[in-house]
């Protein structure tokens, strides 16, 4: 919603954020009033909501804002996804990691962080190549930027 109001572009999305409201509270009060969930209805409404809005600016913010296909976004996320189920398969499932101390439990988390940020690399390197490299090319650009040569 940033990018949308930075853009100027608040009034091409205001019906979607009146449909987020008509939604969270139709869908809210019919289970809260309609079915015997109570506060979870509420809290189901909300995310019901907020998973519209959410779309909604997405589709909005590829379409007309960076005018990219929405499928670079779908691919981005599935490949996340995909690395996301890989190192859930590897430390849930198959090796689960077991602490002893908080010593151990920091050891873990470097070993287990240092994984993490290597494999959602080599994941995206792998299937979104050119997203990835424009990523790391600004992100080197501003590490470059901020230094100052003697």
């Amino acid at each position: 919603v940033l990018t949308i109001n930075a853009a100027g572009s608040f009034c091409e999305t205001q019906w979607g954020a009146i449909a987020e409201a008509i939604i969270n509270l139709a869908v809210s009060l019919a289970l809260f009033f309609f079915t015997d969930l109570g506060m979870k209805g509420l809290l189901l409404g909300t995310i019901v909501s907020y998973l519209f809005r959410t779309t909604d600016v997405i589709l909005f913010v590829y379409r007309h804002l960076m005018e990219r296909s929405i499928w670079r976004f779908v691919r981005l996320v599935v490949t996340n996804l995909v690395a996301m189920g890989a190192l859930i398969a590897v430390f849930y499932l198959w090796r689960p990691v077991v602490v002893s101390s908080y010593l151990s439990w920091l050891l873990w988390a470097i070993v287990i962080g240092m994984i993490t940020v290597m494999t959602f690399g080599v994941f995206n390197l792998l299937i979104n190549f050119r997203d990835t490299k424009e990523m790391l090319a600004g992100v080197l650009h501003k590490f470059r930027r901020g230094q100052k040569t003697v």
